[in-house]
C-alpha cells in the first residue's frame, strides 16, 4: 500500500512537471517568431478604411491649422505679412501633392526635347492624363522611332517610390504598395498591397525584328525592380534587361538607351 502511494505520488509529480515544462515552452502568438496572427478579411477591410480616413483626417487639419494660422495672424499683423505667409505653407502643402504630377511632365519634357534635338519622331497614342492609369489592353503610351529604332512604349506609373513591380510572365505583372512604418501602419497592423496587372502589346508588332523594341517605362521610379526566375524564386533586375519578349526601362534609363543607340548609329 505504501508502495503504491509512494508510486502515485512519483507518476503526479512526473504529470506536474510535464504540465510545468509544456507551459514553459508555450510562446504566445504575437511574441513567436516567423508566426504571424490570422486576420479576418472584414476586419482587414475595416482597418484599411480606417487608415484611409485618418490619412484624410491628417490632410484636412493640416489644411485647417494653415488656414487657422493665416486668420488669427491676420488680426495681429499686417494683412500682406498674413498673406506671403498663407502662400508660402500652401505652396508647401501644394508642391507634396503634385509631386507625382511634375516628375511625369518633367521625363516627357525631357524626352521631347531630346528627340527634337535628334530629329527622332515621338507620337503619343494616350493622352498626359490617361497615361498615368495602365493601358490594360494592347494600347501603347507612345511610339519613338529613332532612325532604324522603334519603340512601342506602355507608361507604368508608380505613385510612390515605396513601392516595387514584379514581372511575373509574359502576360502578368504586380504592383506592390510598401506599408510605410508609422504609428498608424503600426497600430492597425497595415500590410503591403499587391496588384495584378495584365500586359498586352499590339499583336502587329514584329516579334523578330531586332530593332523593334515593347517596352514597359517605370516612371517615377520605384524602390524594387524584380522579376520571377524559372525556378520560381523572386530576383531583382532593373532598367535595360530585356524579359518574356518585351525590356523594362526607367525614365533615364530609356533615355540613355536612345542616346547609346543614336551614338552607335553615328
Amino acid at each position: 500500500m505504501k508502495d503504491q502511494r509512494q508510486n502515485k505520488h512519483t507518476s503526479d509529480s512526473t504529470d506536474s512537471e510535464k504540465r510545468w515544462i509544456a507551459k514553459e515552452d508555450e510562446v504566445p502568438l504575437y511574441r513567436s517568431y516567423g508566426v504571424t496572427k490570422k486576420v479576418n478579411p472584414a476586419a482587414r477591410k475595416i482597418r484599411d478604411v480606417i487608415a484611409k480616413a485618418l490619412t484624410i483626417i491628417l490632410l484636412v487639419t493640416e489644411l485647417g491649422i494653415i488656414f487657422l494660422v493665416t486668420f488669427m495672424l491676420a488680426f495681429y499683423t499686417d494683412v500682406l505679412v498674413a498673406t506671403v505667409l498663407f502662400l508660402v505653407l500652401f505652396s508647401i502643402f501644394f508642391y507634396n501633392a503634385t509631386k507625382l504630377l511634375r516628375r511625369r511632365a518633367r521625363f516627357i519634357r525631357k524626352l521631347k526635347r531630346f528627340c527634337k534635338k535628334k530629329g527622332y519622331r515621338i507620337e503619343f497614342k494616350r493622352s498626359f492624363v490617361k497615361g498615368f492609369s495602365w493601358a490594360e489592353n494592347e494600347a501603347v503610351d507612345f511610339v519613338l522611332k529613332a532612325g532604324k529604332w522603334t519603340y512601342y512604349v506602355k507608361l507604368a506609373t508608380s505613385k510612390r517610390f515605396l513601392s516595387s513591380y514584379t514581372f511575373v510572365s509574359k502576360n502578368e505583372m504586380k504592383y506592390t504598395k510598401i506599408a510605410r512604418h508609422n504609428r498608424f501602419t503600426i497600430i492597425l497592423d497595415l500590410k503591403d498591397k499587391t496588384y495584378s496587372m495584365p500586359i498586352a502589346f499590339p499583336k502587329y508588332i514584329p516579334e523578330d525584328d531586332k530593332y523593334t523594341v515593347k517596352a514597359i517605362l517605370i516612371n517615377p521610379a520605384v524602390m524594387n525592380i524584380e522579376r520571377k526566375g524559372s525556378d520560381g524564386v523572386i530576383v531583382p533586375t532593373g532598367s535595360g534587361e530585356k524579359l518574356f519578349g518585351y525590356t523594362i526601362y526607367t525614365g533615364t534609363g530609356f533615355i540613355e538607351t536612345i542616346r547609346r543607340n543614336a551614338e552607335e548609329r553615328e
